[in-house]
């Protein structure tokens, strides 16, 4: 009988899709490339030129051990954020269970008590 019909496919299991590194590149370059193509300033510019000013959008956005560029400053200032967020979350999260709190604070005593 054939499988129901919102059953995965075969290469679907819980709904995820493997994508090879191969395709998430040749999907990048597509993207780039259509994007280029599309902008009216970069379709008048010299292929030099435009190499130049391609090297220098990916070279900010790699700067992990010189100066870093806006993008990366942004990027790295949300990430701190998210942070933040995640530990302030799961810091109410987890004190407002009267129970939970409770055993967390006195795991933290007793264990100042031992050392």
């Amino acid at each position: 009988p054939p499988p129901p019909a919102d059953s995965p496919d075969d290469g679907e299991q819980d709904g995820f899709v493997m994508v090879e590194k191969e395709d998430v590149i040749d999907a990048l370059a597509s993207f780039i490339a259509v994007y280029i193509a599309a902008h009216p300033r970069a379709s008048s510019m010299p292929p030099a030129q435009l190499q130049k000013a391609l090297g220098a959008a990916f070279g900010e956005l790699r700067a992990s051990g010189g100066p870093k560029g806006k993008v990366r400053k942004v990027w790295d200032w949300g990430v701190g954020v998210y942070r933040g967020v995640a530990w302030t979350y799961g810091t109410v999260a987890t004190f407002s269970n009267p129970w939970v709190a409770r055993l967390l604070l006195a795991a933290g005593y007793t264990s100042a008590r031992i050392t």
